[in-house]
């Protein structure tokens, strides 16, 4: 670990800009992390074991959307395994939706051809969400976008849908 980590670095070496506030859930966290000047923020919650009383990241991302109010870039990670789920997050005030979990399934199912297929699938299916929303820009997405799409529509909220199920990697 000592090639990775350097062991005389400190908190004094790192400046506002190398750091991203992970596990952000609360907007007055939100508006600690914009009072330092902080340069953007990580919407999270590590681990459902630990925090049973903590909101699900989707549930809180729209009020630190609120207090953020488009100042510094809001990352948003939670659970991400699908289209619907990156067009949420935009949709509710995240600007950048980290893709961890998928990625790592199409990595374990199928190796770096399997992450291309996962990314592509989550593409296909956010592509979509856009047409049926009525919208060619992701700048054009508004909370009221989301009342325009209805999963169910599109068999994106059923795991069990054979058109999709073929296609998956994980």
């Amino acid at each position: 670990m000592d090639h990775v980590l350097a062991p005389s670095m400190t908190t004094s070496d790192l400046q506002n800009d190398d750091l991203a506030p992970c596990c952000i859930l609360h907007p007055e966290d939100t508006l600690l992390a914009l009072l330092h000047g902080l340069d953007d923020i990580v919407v999270l919650s590590l681990s459902p074991t630990t925090l049973d009383a903590a909101p699900a990241t989707i549930d809180a991302l729209p009020s630190i959307a609120d207090v953020i109010l488009g100042w510094i870039p809001i990352f948003f990670d939670g659970g991400v395994r699908k289209g619907l789920d990156v067009f949420r997050a935009l949709v509710l005030g995240a600007d950048i939706v980290l893709l961890g979990r998928a990625v790592l399934w199409g990595l374990a199912a199928k190796g770096e051809i399997g992450v291309g297929l996962a990314l592509d699938i989550i593409t296909e299916e956010f592509k979509l969400l856009m047409a049926l929303a009525g919208v060619t820009d992701v700048s054009q997405m508004r909370r009221s976008t989301l009342a325009l799409v209805n999963p169910s529509q599109i068999g994106l909220d059923r795991v069990e849908d054979a058109e999709w199920e073929d296609r998956r990697v994980w």
